[in-house]
């Protein structure tokens, strides 16, 4: 949808500290801040594999969120094509 690479992408939002990892490998977690603001939505669940199961955490923004962020990345290319 942003035409963004994702590890550029997952970058932005490290370097940013809109999003941070607890742990190496770990996935992506929302800063509180956007969190609060309603860019962000947190589900988590347990994922049945036949006789194993595992619980995970997903992350998505919301409307509010892509709108914001769309925004914000749009600026960030801008500012990196400028440099």
């Amino acid at each position: 949808m942003l035409g963004a690479k994702q590890n550029e992408f997952t970058n932005f939002l490290l370097d940013r500290k809109i999003m941070y990892r607890t742990g190496k490998g770990a996935p992506l977690t929302p800063s509180a801040n956007h969190m609060h603001a309603g860019r962000f939505e947190v589900r988590a669940g347990n994922a049945e594999h036949g006789e194993t199961s595992h619980a995970y955490v997903q992350s998505k923004f919301t409307e509010k969120g892509v709108e914001w962020i769309a925004g914000e990345w749009a600026k960030h290319n801008i500012q990196s094509s400028v440099e």
